[in-house]
């Protein structure tokens, strides 16, 4: 990795050569955190962020869900509050474990600029672990989704970031880096199955399984209904390499599965809408929490058909089929705040 010029970092910084960060992603269905070890390179004087994080830690906390099941859906409970605050404590120890960071910096997504109660929820999480926390909005997003995505697919023409609340495809043209928002993620495409395609009530703890075929049909119409239209400078990108990225929860990794059980030989783990209907019909639809689990999707298995059918809507009316999409995991973004720490100092 490399970033441009900036300031001049300190006598001392510059003696070590050296500095420790730990880069958190605050999203809407896990928080994710890594330390990166930065390297001051005097040729150019610059920091340059090493390949490889030296921790790389997940907690899950569903803020997405919690916001949905409040009634108006407008404010995080209590109950996240305390769970989201605690589970930051316990990455930033972890993190500090690792020896002198320098910086404890993170980024939080879609569930925060829907919550009337951000502000609040994050300055106590702030407070108590000592992390830097701040709420980006989509396009900001979609940019550090377009940095981490480059670090693992360097021939990518656009980069494809799926999260709890919200998804982005960022890519360059005519030199400027653009980003189409997504408004769906996985915890609110639950939400949709559940309210709209069955007209029942939204409970965090009830699962949606078993989801027949003809559900998740309606479910993915409903999804591409409330889709923008890919614009010009996506579709001009296309046919081309989309890199996807993201952890074990991830709407792609989950997609990956699916199509591992289904047979697919896929070494190359790339993701196409005719395989992967196929794969949702065969290995997910009509299926229960424990059948589905039997097939290794135990991670969040109540959204694993939601998570599934969200990929195919994108598929289907944003990147076509001519896309070549391809996914490697990533923990969130966590790199590309890494980058970005790095590029301030």
């Amino acid at each position: 990795f490399f970033f441009r010029d900036g300031v001049d970092p300190s006598q001392e910084a510059k003696k070590m050569r050296r500095r420790l960060v730990a880069s958190f992603d605050v999203g809407s269905g896990s928080t994710k955190a890594e330390v990166y070890q930065l390297t001051y390179d005097t040729s150019t004087q610059r920091w340059l962020v090493d390949a490889e994080p030296l921790l790389s830690l997940v907690e899950d906390v569903l803020l997405a869900h919690d916001l949905e099941t409040q009634s108006p859906a407008e404010c995080l409970s209590e109950s996240i509050t305390n769970a989201l605050t605690q589970a930051i404590c316990r990455l930033a120890d972890k993190a500090r474990a690792t020896g002198p960071i320098d910086v404890l910096d993170g980024v939080a997504t879609a569930v925060f600029r829907r919550a009337k109660n951000a502000n609040e929820v994050l300055e106590r999480a702030s407070r108590e672990s000592g992390v830097s926390l701040r709420v980006i909005d989509q396009q900001a997003e979609g940019r550090l989704g377009w940095a981490t995505c480059r670090a693992l697919h360097p021939d990518a023409v656009l980069a494809w970031d799926s999260g709890g609340a919200s998804f982005q495809i960022s890519g360059e043209c005519q030199g400027e880096l653009s980003v189409f928002e997504g408004p769906w993620g996985a915890s609110t495409a639950t939400a949709a199955l559940i309210r709209e395609v069955r007209g029942s009530e939204f409970a965090r703890n009830s699962s949606v399984n078993p989801v027949s075929m003809e559900e998740c049909m309606k479910l993915k119409r409903l999804l591409v209904e409330r889709m923008p239209d890919p614009p010009v400078w996506l579709a001009g990108a296309l046919p081309g390499r989309v890199g996807c990225f993201g952890g074990g929860t991830s709407a792609f990794n989950v997609a990956r599965l699916v199509l591992a059980a289904d047979g697919v030989d896929n070494a190359d783990v790339r993701i196409s809408r005719e395989t992967l209907t196929l794969a949702l019909e065969r290995q997910c639809a009509g299926k229960s929490d424990d059948e589905l689990i039997a097939r290794g999707f135990e991670l969040q298995v109540d959204m694993t058909v939601p998570k599934v059918v969200l990929v195919l809507a994108v598929l289907e009316h944003v990147l076509g089929d001519g896309a070549d999409v391809k996914y490697r995991p990533a923990n969130g973004s966590c790199a590309g705040v890494a980058m970005q720490l790095a590029f301030s100092l």
